[in-house]
């Protein structure tokens, strides 16, 4: 297993897996990007482990995935999935209805986003929707998550998105993260209301004292971007 692998904790043996709070946080995000659609066609880039990966085999969705460690990619391949270490790997005509970036875009140096945008852009549905979580650098309380990592090299707001996304045939459509009922950590219980409600207050009085606009200062930021007009071309999906 290598340094980065073993550091996050994540063991061969459980690829693919993942637990009931996975489940539900994977199936709001999914449901907000897509609606009720069955049968997507999924992009998964930077899969890790394959949680997401896994609950969308199960959902009965079809996906694909990039990984640049080989180690990981072997991982999904041996679990019955179709993975490749770089997006240039992929069929040239495959294209999906969702692409799906948790965590990934924090790794890139910021003067390459938006060609790494670009190249997702190549392999979307004319009504495709790539989605994006990283930690959210509009707000103090994601420095913990932008911190936490040595390879974390690019700090991300909605701005800084809106600029990549304009500039790589993305147009920022959507921002926010779940809510306290689908959160991927915390259980559903009355702690996890009251934190939540708490944590609201805390923005409203932040945003009130610091900015003239109300901010989403959750720690991770998930942002949906979907096509451009000008963008837009042929369809086939794989």
């Amino acid at each position: 297993m290598d340094t980065y692998s073993q550091w996050k904790g994540w063991d061969p043996a459980q690829f693919g897996n993942y637990n009931r709070r996975d489940g539900r946080y994977y199936d709001w995000h999914v449901k907000r990007a897509c609606g009720e659609r069955p049968g997507l066609a999924v992009l998964e880039i930077g899969f890790g482990n394959g949680a997401f990966m896994g609950w969308l085999k199960a959902a009965g969705h079809t996906v694909v995935g990039v990984e640049s460690n080989p180690a990981l990619v072997s991982s999904a391949n041996a679990k019955g999935f179709q993975a490749f270490t770089a997006i240039e790997s992929l069929p040239h005509d495959a294209r999906f209805d969702l692409i799906a970036a948790f965590d990934v875009a924090e790794h890139i140096e910021p003067a390459a986003l938006p060609g790494f945008l670009a190249k997702l852009r190549e392999h979307s549905l004319p009504e495709g929707t790539l989605m994006l979580r990283f930690p959210n650098g509009d707000s103090p309380f994601g420095l913990l998550h932008q911190n936490g990592d040595l390879t974390h090299c690019n700090a991300i707001g909605r701005s800084k998105l809106q600029q990549a996304a304009s500039m790589s045939g993305w147009r920022l459509h959507q921002t926010g993260d779940a809510p306290w009922w689908a959160d991927q950590v915390a259980p559903r219980n009355l702690r996890t209301v009251l934190r939540r409600a708490t944590r609201h207050m805390l923005e409203r009085l932040i945003c009130f004292a610091y900015y003239n606009e109300r901010l989403d200062l959750s720690p991770n930021m998930v942002a949906l971007l979907k096509v451009a007009s000008s963008a837009r071309s042929g369809s086939n999906r794989p």
